[in-house]
């Protein structure tokens, strides 16, 4: 026979618990939710970053109106020149050096590719955003691979999440036209 304080007991214990269970596995499957790859290519090289559906994320190219996926200058190694890698991870928080970043796309032959983008954020108002057009911008989400013309790559400084579970941000307008 059980007493009825154990029961009690038992329920205050349980219930919290699984609640929390529920949250986190709520959690967990809208994180995968959003999940995507961005899939950059530019002279011949791909490179496969992974992403998140960003609903903040409303940047678009000034001159184009492209969509802009955000993405750690770091991941595109490889396929940015390193002066330009160099120069995005030396500003901070939406600062870019326009002189220097003038003096060193001067020497790239590829400077056409590059463009200001400038925005704001929360804490962050009237930043500079060093965008780049690469020859090819493609999305994996779901098992779908769905190509996003005249898209631009923000170049951020540092890294996007503290767990470094994704490396860019993805604006979900891109996919508005691909689902059901």
């Amino acid at each position: 026979r059980i007493a009825w304080w154990t029961l009690v007991a038992g329920l205050a214990l349980v219930i919290p618990l699984a609640r929390l269970a529920w949250l986190y596995l709520k959690r967990r499957r809208w994180q995968e939710e959003l999940k995507a790859t961005l899939i950059v290519r530019c002279h011949g090289r791909e490179i496969k970053v992974p992403g998140i559906l960003d609903s903040g994320n409303l940047l678009v190219d000034p001159l184009t109106g492209a969509p802009v996926m955000v993405v750690e200058v770091e991941a595109l190694t490889g396929i940015i020149p390193k002066t330009i890698i160099k120069l995005v991870e030396g500003g901070t928080r939406g600062e870019l050096d326009l002189e220097r970043l003038g003096q060193t796309l001067a020497a790239e032959h590829d400077s056409q590719r590059f463009r200001i983008i400038p925005f704001d954020s929360l804490g962050q108002e009237n930043s500079l955003l060093l965008g780049f057009r690469p020859d090819a911008v493609q999305l994996k989400y779901r098992g779908r691979h769905i190509n996003v013309p005249r898209a631009v790559v923000g170049l951020a400084p540092g890294r996007l999440s503290s767990e470094g579970n994704w490396r860019a941000l993805i604006s979900p307008e891109v996919l508005m036209p691909y689902l059901d």
